[in-house]
């Protein structure tokens, strides 16, 4: 019977855990300058029409 190895499995996660958090963080941040720029947008034709 083979042993379970623990380290392999350990740098995977971590490895995995990293890139999710990138990923997770890079998308949050595209979404909310996204949406920033549609607020502005927003916000100059309501001034331009009043």
């Amino acid at each position: 019977m083979q042993q379970f190895d623990w380290r392999g499995t350990f740098k995977v996660v971590v490895a995995s855990s990293v890139v999710s958090s990138i990923v997770t963080i890079g998308w949050s941040s595209y979404k909310d300058r996204r949406n920033h720029r549609a607020n502005d947008e927003t916000l100059r034709w309501s001034g331009a029409l009043a």
